[in-house]
């Protein structure tokens, strides 16, 4: 598989997990939401961890796998705060979570992409464009 055609079938694995985080987001947030986003990311992680990458970012490939069945399983534990606690600010814990290190691992790898030429879908890569 070449770069460009390992971005495009990236872009279009996460087209689905990008969709079900923005009607989330546009909604009232809840316990409930978590367990959907949670879902997308391990739909999106199947997807991607199916791609051969480029042999110049196997090894990122295989922590970007990872990164997105983390992202699954920051949002379950979301769903569990959410459960425990009514009042709750769901985005300040999303926050709270995203600070530990284990949680991380989606942004770090896609710098790491970028370092190496690998422009990773906006919706990955945190950037907004």
């Amino acid at each position: 598989m070449t770069k460009d055609e390992y971005l495009n079938e990236l872009t279009a694995i996460t087209d689905d997990l990008r969709a079900t985080v923005g009607a989330c987001v546009n909604s009232s947030f809840t316990s409930s939401d978590c367990d959907d986003v949670a879902n997308a990311f391990d739909e999106t992680a199947e997807g991607v961890e199916a791609l051969r990458p480029p042999l110049e970012v196997d090894d990122l490939h295989a922590r970007l796998v990872v990164g997105l069945r983390e992202s699954a399983d920051d949002y379950r534990r979301l769903e569990e705060l959410m459960r425990e606690s009514e009042n709750l600010d769901p985005i300040d814990a999303l926050v709270k979570l995203g600070q530990a290190q284990e949680s991380r691992t989606l942004e770090i790898t896609a710098r790491e992409f970028e370092r190496r030429g690998y422009r990773l879908p906006a919706f990955i890569s945190g950037t907004s464009s």
